[in-house]
């Protein structure tokens, strides 16, 4: 009997376009690493183990067991459908075939990851593990951008591989709901469904009609975006160069309380978020001023640089029993910006004499974040 109702999630209109951005060299994947220091009792933790501890968690994130079903000729977004062929083992693997690694050739294995693509055939998450030296493991998490945004990511990370209290109280795990599988028919006549009657919140799609008064508008801000982002400027930049395929990561650490002080002296409501950011832009300042690159201007306005700022519109429980969707902004934020990262769950690390680098974030963070405030109020 053909079925009438559509029963499985649909992939958001904003997760589409992240998902249609995924071409050449451009990856849509987000990768988060966590190191774990040596236990004081017992072994590290093995390949089997963490394999079965995901295992008796895997239900209380569904997301991870389902993958995108694309709509026939592509009349709309991809539905979120149970994987029949799931195995953990596809996505819970061995980084450096169980070989002990140091530090440097585990950002070599992080930047070959971010190099590869998730395969849309299977659900798009995965996690390597690591045995680093001194006892430590590492554990490399990537999941789709479309699938999950920063905050909801890391509540399924929560969700699958730690607990909040020491001592969790024991839960039912939740009922898991089955999507169908749907025919090809069955997924055209959906998705011609989806794109040509009622929307969800109880509108007429059909019926929508675009605000022509406010066309102008947003012609000249289209033609403001376009040459921002893809025309050469005027000015020569060693940044201004075609990207390739290859990535290479790398990372600082330090106290976290350092990068906490050092906002709370330049203003009360200035969050770690926001000195991490300014000391990237400071750096980035630091590193044009060393290749001899324009890095301000004699003229109104200076020069600037695009970033993609991480934003959630997530507003999911900790133990997440369904993924929900990612946001992104739109192109062309400047930092500095204040993002709601969750920093205060990372532990951050500095390299050299602590103190003379807590002194230099606070100067990057005063001079970067006055700036901003100069900027914003004479607009």
């Amino acid at each position: 009997m053909a079925r009438t109702t559509c029963e499985a999630d649909r992939l958001t209109a904003e997760d589409a376009r992240i998902l249609k951005l995924e071409r050449g060299t451009i990856a849509g994947h987000c990768c988060a690493i966590i190191v774990v220091d040596p236990p004081s009792d017992g072994e590290p933790p093995t390949l089997d183990g963490l394999r079965a501890h995901l295992a008796g968690r895997l239900d209380r994130v569904p997301r991870c067991r389902q993958r995108l079903a694309p709509t026939p000729l592509g009349v709309a977004p991809p539905l979120w459908v149970d994987d029949t062929d799931f195995h953990l083992d596809r996505h819970v693997r061995q980084l450096a075939r169980d070989q002990e690694i140091d530090d440097e050739a585990l950002r070599r294995g992080v930047a070959r990851l971010m190099e590869g693509r998730l395969d849309r055939r299977y659900p798009l998450w995965s996690l390597h593990m690591a045995r680093l030296s001194g006892g430590r493991t590492a554990l490399l998490w990537r999941e789709h951008h479309c699938m999950a945004d920063g905050m909801s990511g890391l509540r399924i990370l929560s969700a699958l591989l730690w607990d909040t209290e020491p001592h969790p109280a024991a839960t039912e795990p939740a009922a898991r709901v089955r999507t169908p599988q749907y025919t090809e028919r069955e997924l055209l006549r959906f998705g011609l469904a989806a794109r040509f009657g009622p929307s969800p919140d109880g509108g007429d799609e059909r019926r929508a009609r675009p605000d022509w008064r406010r066309a102008p508008a947003q012609a000249r801000r289209l033609v403001a975006a376009v040459r921002r982002e893809l025309l050469p400027g005027s000015d020569t930049s060693p940044l201004a160069s075609r990207v390739g395929p290859g990535r290479t990561v790398d990372w600082l650490s330090g106290p976290l309380a350092e990068l906490h002080d050092a906002g709370k002296a330049v203003g009360p409501g200035v969050t770690v978020n926001d000195v991490v950011l300014a000391v990237v832009a400071g750096g980035i300042r630091s590193w044009l001023a060393a290749r001899h690159a324009r890095a301000a201007s004699s003229g109104s306005r200076p020069p600037s640089a695009s970033i993609a700022r991480p934003s959630s519109v997530s507003r999911s429980p900790p133990a997440v029993s369904r993924a929900r969707g990612s946001h992104s902004p739109s192109p062309g934020a400047s930092p500095p910006s204040a993002s709601r990262a969750p920093w205060s769950s990372s532990r951050i690390r500095w390299r050299g004499d602590p103190p003379a680098a807590g002194r230099a974030t606070s100067a990057v963070a005063r001079s970067t974040m006055a700036s901003s405030r100069a900027s914003l109020s004479s607009k």
